[in-house]
C-alpha cells in the first residue's frame, strides 16, 4: 500500500472525470508504490472491489490513459504469472510538483533500481473535461397525460362483446365492477358485482344436492362393495389395529413404511392370522440385525405379499354368524365376498325356457 498514491486520489487532487474513475483509480493506488508505479490489479479484481462491471473498468483505463492520468509500466513485474493469466502493469502518473517529500520518493526508486523522478518525467496533468450539462436542465417537466386529463369517449351504443367498467378517477380505481353486456344462457347473472342494491344470498353456496349428485353418491357407495355405515367403524378399527401392528415391528419403521404395510396386515388378519403368529412369521423371515436398515420395510412388504396360509392353530373356527372364508366379517356382510360375487356375475341371468313355455300355454287355455 502506498500512502502518497492513496492521498493523491482520496484528497481529490487526481483529475478524475466521474465517480467510476475515482473508484478504479483508488483501487489501483492501494497497490502502487510511493511514486505511483507498479500497480497490476486485474480488471476482474477491481470490478469486484468497487462494484462495477469489467467493461466499466476497461473504459476508465482507456479514458485515463488518453488524458495522461495513468500509463503502462514495467511489465516484467508480472513475469512470474502464467502468460494467459498475466495482468497489465500500470503507473499512476502523479505530477512531480505534487510530492512534498520528493527526496524520499527518489530514494525509494533508487532502491528499486529506477531512475529518479524529474519535472519532465511527471508534468502537471490537465483537469478532467467537464461533463456536459443536460439540454433540458432547469426546464419544467411536461405534464403527463393521465386518466384525469384524457377523458374516455363514451360508447355509441351497447357493445356486442367484452366487458365494460365505469370511468376511473385520477388516482383511485375501482375493482370488481366489470359488467358483461352479452345476454346469453351462459351468463347467469346480469348485475354488477358492486351494485349496492343487490344483496347476496348467504345460503346460495349451501344448496341441496341434486338428484344426479345423490345418484352418483349411491353408485360410489355400491362401488366400495356395499359396505353399510355400521361396518365403516369396524373397518377403521381394523386399520388402526394394522397400523399399531406395523409400528410395533422391529426396525423402527417410518410413517410411509407403516402406511405401505397396513393393507397387507389387514388382509392377513382377515384370512385368519393372529397378530402373534403374523409377527413371529415376519420376524423369522426378516432378521433386522443382519439386514440393511433401508431394506427392512421392503422385506416386510414382500413377505406379507407372499405369506402362506395361516397356521391351523392360528386359524379361528368359523362362528355361525361369520363368513367361512373371511372370519373377520359377518356372514352375508363380507365386502371381499360381495365384490367377488359381483365380479363373477357379469352376464345375464339364465332363462328357464320350459317353465316360461308352460306358463304361456296355461295362460292361453284359460
Amino acid at each position: 500500500m502506498s500512502l502518497e498514491a492513496m492521498v493523491w486520489v482520496l484528497s481529490g487532487d487526481a483529475p478524475v472525470a466521474d465517480v467510476n474513475e475515482y473508484a478504479v483509480l483508488g483501487a489501483m493506488a492501494d497497490k502502487a508504490d510511493p511514486d505511483g508505479c507498479g500497480s497490476w490489479l486485474s480488471k476482474e479484481t477491481i470490478a469486484a472491489r468497487v462494484h462495477v462491471s469489467e467493461e466499466t473498468v476497461k473504459r476508465c483505463w482507456r479514458n485515463m490513459a488518453r488524458r495522461g492520468v495513468i500509463a503502462k509500466g514495467d511489465q516484467s513485474l508480472v513475469s512470474h504469472y502464467r502468460a494467459d493469466r498475466r495482468p497489465v502493469v500500470y503507473d499512476l502518473l502523479i505530477p512531480y510538483g505534487w510530492f512534498s517529500n520528493i527526496d524520499r520518493v527518489n530514494a525509494e526508486r533508487e532502491r528499486l533500481g529506477r531512475p529518479p523522478l524529474t519535472p519532465q518525467d511527471r508534468p502537471p496533468i490537465a483537469p478532467a473535461p467537464v461533463k456536459p450539462a443536460r439540454a433540458d436542465k432547469g426546464k419544467p417537466r411536461p405534464a403527463a397525460r393521465g386518466n384525469s386529463q384524457t377523458p374516455r369517449k363514451s360508447a355509441a351504443g351497447t357493445p356486442d362483446g367484452g366487458t365494460t367498467s365505469r370511468r376511473r378517477g385520477n388516482y383511485k380505481s375501482s375493482t370488481g365492477e366489470l359488467e358483461d353486456p352479452q345476454n346469453s344462457k351462459n351468463n347467469q347473472s346480469h348485475t354488477s358485482l358492486s351494485d349496492p342494491d343487490v344483496t347476496p344470498d348467504p345460503t346460495a353456496s349451501a344448496e341441496a344436492p341434486t338428484a344426479r349428485e345423490s345418484s352418483a353418491a349411491r353408485e360410489d357407495d355400491q362401488a366400495l362393495g356395499g359396505v353399510p355405515q355400521q361396518r365403516e367403524a369396524e373397518l377403521d378399527e381394523d386399520q388402526e389395529r394394522a397400523e399399531a401392528f406395523a409400528r410395533a415391528l422391529p426396525g423402527s419403521l417410518g410413517r410411509a413404511s407403516v402406511a405401505r404395510l397396513v393393507p397387507g396386515v389387514v388382509e392377513a388378519l382377515a384370512e385368519g392370522w393372529t397378530p402373534e403368529a403374523l409377527r413371529a412369521f415376519l420376524v423369522r423371515k426378516v432378521d433386522v440385525g443382519r439386514v440393511a436398515e433401508g431394506a427392512v420395510p421392503t422385506l416386510y412388504f414382500r413377505w406379507l405379499h407372499d405369506r402362506p396360509a395361516p397356521p391351523a392353530a392360528a386359524r379361528p373356527a368359523a362362528e355361525p354368524d361369520r363368513c367361512e372364508r373371511h372370519p373377520a366379517f359377518k356372514a352375508g356382510d363380507c365386502p371381499p365376498c360381495i365384490r367377488a360375487a359381483r365380479a363373477e356375475d357379469t352376464g345375464p341371468a339364465p332363462v328357464d325356457g320350459a317353465g316360461l313355455l308352460a306358463r304361456l300355454r296355461a295362460a292361453q287355455s284359460a
